[in-house]
């Protein structure tokens, strides 16, 4: 156990080679767990809950896989992952958090597979100026904003991800290039042909000057099942 310190229930700083399994990580002052300057190390089957900043918060950090965590009920963020690269998400819930499910900035090779997402306060999954991240195999539903929201983020895949009954957009993309988004299922999305692909495309950055709005093609930009 690491729970109810006046701090973060486990921090590494300068550590490398770590592995952080089968812990119950619950009621921190800060976050569940926070690694800084921390390289190479797996966190597995643990479960982070009900602390009073990020379940699990990256910063400059290389090397990181999660693997089939339970991360729910934070003040903040599930996962908020900062400046760092290669980094692994994969398997099990991050679920009613009152900020967005997970959180990307400043980061490089992210991936995220075969996770539920869902009911989090605000986007199921936010990027922000990252490059070469990877959402796969995941179910995206119930989030009180953007099921998926990237900004300034570029050759990003979405694929094969059920994203349903999102309050806001399914997809939400802003000065994001070279993205690949294909085969998720979802309202208004529900793998168009080619051309009506680059039809829609085409005349969406147009409009908004290379800036894409994922919508549904009859212009309806909820995401909420009809």
């Amino acid at each position: 156990f690491a729970d109810r310190n006046r701090n973060n229930g486990v921090y590494l700083k300068g550590s490398d080679h770590n592995i952080i399994k089968s812990f119950d990580i619950n009621s921190n002052g800060l976050s569940g767990i926070f690694l800084e300057n921390s390289n190479n190390t797996i966190i597995n089957q643990t479960t982070i809950n009900n602390n009073n900043e990020f379940g699990i918060d990256i910063k400059n950090s290389k090397n990181i896989i999660m693997d089939r965590n339970n991360i729910f009920k934070n003040v903040l963020t599930g996962i908020r992952i900062t400046d760092s690269v290669n980094i692994t998400i994969k398997g099990k819930y991050i679920e009613n958090n009152l900020g967005s499910g997970i959180i990307i900035y400043h980061s490089n090779n992210v991936t995220v597979d075969s996770l539920s997402i869902y009911n989090n306060t605000f986007h199921g999954i936010r990027l922000e100026n990252s490059v070469y991240s990877v959402i796969n195999n995941s179910k995206i539903n119930l989030n009180k904003n953007s099921g998926i929201s990237s900004l300034n983020s570029n050759y990003t895949l979405i694929k094969n991800n059920n994203i349903t009954s999102n309050s806001g957009l399914g997809i939400y993309s802003s000065s994001s290039y070279y993205n690949n988004i294909e085969k998720n299922l979802g309202p208004g999305f529900e793998n168009p042909t080619q051309k009506e692909y680059e039809k829609y495309f085409i005349n969406i950055r147009k409009i908004l000057n290379k800036s894409i709005y994922f919508i549904p093609y009859d212009g309806y930009e909820s995401n909420k099942d009809s």
